[in-house]
């Protein structure tokens, strides 16, 4: 997949990274531009931060899934207990028990896997900042207010 690196002067990668936090196309964007400076240690430890996102996300995407397919039993479930017709007692689904033990567990795990791939994103960020920027450090600039 050929992927541009620079749109307009600007790196393309820092401005996917923000707009979608997309791993498959902030990976591509940043290769490209890696490519394209001089290798640093810094550039390097992002590259390799980065390079392990898709260790977290991937099990954080099936988790999801996971939920997602839980939730589709759970409904077919109700509503097959309700076909059942007005005035009649519908036993409940006989997995039911396990099905909310495993919607628990998984929702769990999402929640995880979503605050590790939150830290990652941030250690990421944070490692692409400093490698853009070094050792410069923000310091705001005093107010010069108009003499009377």
């Amino acid at each position: 997949m050929i992927v541009p690196t620079f749109v307009s002067g600007l790196p393309l990668h820092p401005l996917i990274v923000h707009a979608v936090v997309a791993i498959p196309l902030a990976t591509s964007t940043g290769e490209g531009l890696e490519h394209n400076l001089p290798r640093t240690p810094a550039i390097a430890a992002h590259a390799e931060l980065g390079d392990q996102l898709l260790v977290f996300a991937a099990p954080l995407l099936v988790c999801v899934f996971a939920l997602a397919y839980l939730d589709g039993r759970r409904r077919r479930g109700s509503a097959a207990a309700r076909a059942s017709g007005p005035g009649t007692v519908a036993a409940p689904p006989a997995t039911s028990g396990r099905l909310r033990v495993a919607a628990v567990l998984a929702a769990v795990l999402t929640v995880v896997f979503a605050v590790v791939c939150g830290v990652q994103v941030f250690r990421i960020g944070d490692s692409g900042a400093r490698a853009a920027w070094g050792d410069v450090r923000y310091a705001p600039q005093p107010h010069a207010f108009p003499r009377s």
